[in-house]
């Protein structure tokens, strides 16, 4: 027998998602930020948001607050430790803290933040 033949296949995170379509999508230009570990140690990090807006939204009327949300989102992305950074298990709760600091800025229509490009060294 082959290991694992009788296995039950894996939930995927398709699954999890709703089921409407996503309204409008605004792609930031990527992040380049400095994290520091436990032990003191710089780690450069770059990362690529994307965010959902909910379907009734006009994308004219989240565009003039990019340059707020991009501001919001620095300030948070910079003071993650590397820990945080690399660990999946905290990705849900850091994409909550930033749609929570983007939605503050009066883009009170984003419904999700995408993590889309992630690279920490």
């Amino acid at each position: 027998k082959i290991a694992g033949a009788h296995a039950q296949p894996a939930q995927h995170a398709e699954s999890r998602l709703p089921t409407q379509p996503p309204g409008p999508t605004l792609a930031l230009e990527p992040f380049l930020v400095v994290t520091v570990d436990a032990s003191h140690r710089n780690h450069a990090m770059r990362v690529t948001l994307a965010l959902e807006f909910e379907q009734n939204v006009a994308e004219d009327t989240f565009r003039p607050f990019v340059p707020r949300i991009r501001d919001v989102a620095l300030r948070y992305l910079r003071g993650l430790t590397y820990e945080t950074a690399v660990d999946n298990n905290q990705s849900d709760r850091v994409r909550a803290e930033l749609l929570e600091r983007i939605r503050s800025t009066g883009a009170t229509g984003a419904s999700r933040v995408l993590v889309t490009d992630l690279v920490v060294q």
